[in-house]
């Protein structure tokens, strides 16, 4: 759902903090400073799939093809957005993707 992403990935942030985990694609949106902003976050599958629709499909900014959504599926799955088609898809977590913050708007 758009608009749960803040909080779905700070739920993961806490977690990964009590694991001791460092690199893991929420972790690196979170601790971003860019632009004066340090309130990044990883977006939730349908706010990425929102990114997809509105920018990619309009020509706005650059897309690699693979990237992590905060969207879990069990302690082992992530959903992510394939731009290369714009549907989201299920992987193993311990798989290497691209990663994109984003801030509330």
């Amino acid at each position: 759902m758009v608009g749960t992403g803040e909080q779905n990935a700070a739920e993961i942030v806490t977690a990964l903090d009590g694991l001791g985990e460092t690199g893991k694609a929420a972790k690196l949106c979170d601790a971003l400073s860019e632009g004066g902003y340090g309130d990044w976050f990883l977006p939730f599958k349908d706010e990425f799939n929102k990114m997809y629709v509105n920018l990619h499909q309009e020509s706005v900014g650059w897309f690699a093809n693979y990237y992590w959504s905060s969207s879990e599926l069990g302690s082992d799955g992530a959903w992510y957005q394939f731009i290369g088609n714009g549907n989201q898809y299920v992987i193993d977590k311990n798989n290497y993707l691209w990663v994109r913050a984003v801030r509330a708007f």
